[in-house]
């Protein structure tokens, strides 16, 4: 009876990362194949790296930091499923999207026309607002065991995108395409709101969505490790003009697999260990995540190294220019994947760490993971290019892992202790 209640349980958590899995590749697709698309049209130059530049500032928000509100919200949503109230959510959105929309201004130092820079800043600010709206509505699903919606709903980008490749502007019109992804993550933070309606009102006469304190610890400590791909791409942009575009290209390459790997594990993960804490099955629950996790992320190392083998086949599908760019592109992937099982264990380790409330010690891992890789950045890029900047982005996976191993071994161990 225990094995086939075991055996049913293992068919359940496989569906229902199958689910999210696809729903999240299939909605994403997209954004792999936007560097792409964007340097086929333009090539690698200046104009290329600013706009690559402003994705990421809102990304900042709209990823990093939504991301971490999905996955602060999980327990909530699932301990309580009272609705709840987004008007103060929705003020500290528009606050976080006018600083990202501020700070790629700063940061995209090129002169533009008036009517660019203004459709520019707007648009990033919009990205980021939807993706942090978007992130409770994702939290109420996700605890629902609804996963495709939040992952399919990315899609929506593939229109102004397609459209942008139909038109074929010879004359830039980047400031326009980001208008039109701003204006396909908004309907996406409509239709995920819809969706959550049970959950999310915007009406006073509900109880406030709120975080609590652990969650806001794990906010924080995302905000820090936020700051990584945007400092990184800024040393990248003191290099040659292209130089950001080709990292850029290297990374969704990367991410291919990496989205594969972690983004349905990580969202079902969650839900889980949030649903054992605290029961008989939590200590051979975990035990049973961490080999599955062990054997998942030496099997996505080996499809990675697969990729960086077959890459010379892979590139006449992907237009880069001259041949020492994709030789670059090829290392920057090789050393992204040999970083890969320390990204995945370092997924499964944090969500644990959260779920037992140990997330204010990710503030320090996090703030002592972003000052070596700036420095080391710093560092190996001058050396190296932006393969010393790849690379020293895979020892931080290996290294923020350590650490975390460390103080959940700890916390285990002084449990342990204080219960015999």
């Amino acid at each position: 009876m225990a094995m086939s209640m075991k055996r049913s349980m293992v068919r359940r958590v496989a569906v229902r990362v199958g689910v999210s899995s696809m729903g999240e590749i299939c909605g994403r697709a997209v954004n792999i194949l936007l560097p792409f698309i964007v340097i086929t049209i333009h090539g690698a130059n200046t104009l290329t790296d600013s706009f690559f530049l402003a994705m990421a500032c809102a990304f900042f928000v709209q990823g990093t930091l939504a991301n971490v509100c999905i996955t602060a919200l999980v327990p909530e949503f699932i301990r309580s499923d009272v609705k709840r109230n987004l008007v103060k959510f929705l003020r500290l959105a528009i606050v976080a999207g006018v600083i990202a929309s501020l700070i790629s201004a700063v940061l995209i130092y090129r002169p533009l026309s008036m009517v660019a820079s203004v459709v520019s800043s707007f648009s990033i600010a919009l990205i980021a607002i939807s993706g942090l709206i978007a992130a409770p509505a994702t939290a109420a699903l996700n605890a629902q065991h609804r996963y495709a919606m939040p992952g399919l709903t990315w899609g929506l980008r593939m229109f102004p995108v397609l459209t942008y490749m139909v038109i074929w502007p010879h004359i830039p019109l980047l400031h326009w395409l980001l208008a039109g992804i701003a204006l396909a993550d908004y309907l996406r933070m409509v239709i995920l709101l819809w969706l959550a309606r049970e959950w999310l009102a915007f009406k006073e006469e509900y109880e406030p969505l709120c975080f609590p304190q652990a969650a806001q610890y794990l906010i924080i400590a995302a905000a820090i490790a936020g700051v990584i791909p945007l400092v990184m791409r800024w040393i990248a942009s003191t290099g040659h003009a292209g130089t950001v575009s080709l990292f850029e290209a290297a990374e969704r390459i990367y991410s291919i697999v990496a989205s594969l790997a972690t983004i349905g594990v990580g969202n079902v993960t969650l839900v889980y260990l949030a649903r054992i804490n605290g029961t008989k099955e939590e200590s051979s629950g975990w035990r049973m995540i961490v080999r599955s996790a062990i054997v998942w992320s030496l099997l996505w190392l080996f499809i990675g190294v697969l990729l960086w083998v077959l890459f010379p086949l892979i590139s006449q599908w992907i237009h880069l220019p001259p041949e020492t760019s994709t030789s670059v592109v090829r290392n920057c992937v090789l050393l992204f994947v040999l970083g890969m099982p320390g990204f995945i264990l370092t997924g499964i380790i944090s969500r644990r760490l959260i779920t037992l409330g140990l997330s204010r010690a990710l503030i320090f891992i996090t703030a002592v993971g972003v000052v070596f890789s700036i420095v080391g950045g710093i560092f190996l890029f001058p050396i190296f290019d932006i393969v010393g900047i790849a690379a020293i982005l895979s020892l931080n996976q290996y290294l923020i892992a350590l650490l975390m191993f460390h103080k959940l071994t700890q916390h285990l161990s002084h449990a342990h202790s204080y219960t015999g």
